[in-house]
């Protein structure tokens, strides 16, 4: 990845707006094992498909959290973005529903882990300022 200022700038601050936190402790969590795994999430994930159109960005949350729940093998990651969905806008008895509905066609362990991760994640919420 050829490093891009603007899109490593819009994607600080696209992370920071869904997560609720700067992309520093991604960095420092993956410095010793994967700096560039940081730097691709920040400006590839954040900085160029979550600036694109076409569906808005509670939408894109969503979409994600689902996607993630149904391949059933992506914690903690989603619990990370059950989190941002809840920032993005989603309602806690929308984010279940969701998990709820995936259960007919990914499986009732594909929701239960959704809903696991969900509970989780709204506990942080609560918890943080």
């Amino acid at each position: 990845m050829i490093p891009d200022p603007e899109r490593r700038k819009r994607g600080e601050a696209k992370f920071e707006e869904l997560t609720g936190r700067g992309p520093d402790a991604l960095r420092a969590a993956l410095a010793g094992l994967a700096p560039d795994a940081a730097e691709y999430v920040v400006e590839i994930v954040y900085g160029e498909m979550y600036q694109r159109g076409g569906l808005d960005i509670k939408t894109r949350q969503i979409v994600t959290v689902a996607a993630l729940a149904a391949m059933g093998n992506a914690q903690p990651q989603l619990r990370n973005l059950v989190r941002a969905a809840r920032l993005a806008g989603w309602t806690e008895a929308e984010i279940v529903e969701v998990f709820m509905q995936l259960a007919p066609y990914c499986g009732v362990p594909v929701m239960m882990n959704g809903l696991e991760a969900a509970r989780q994640a709204f506990q942080d919420l609560a918890r943080s300022p």
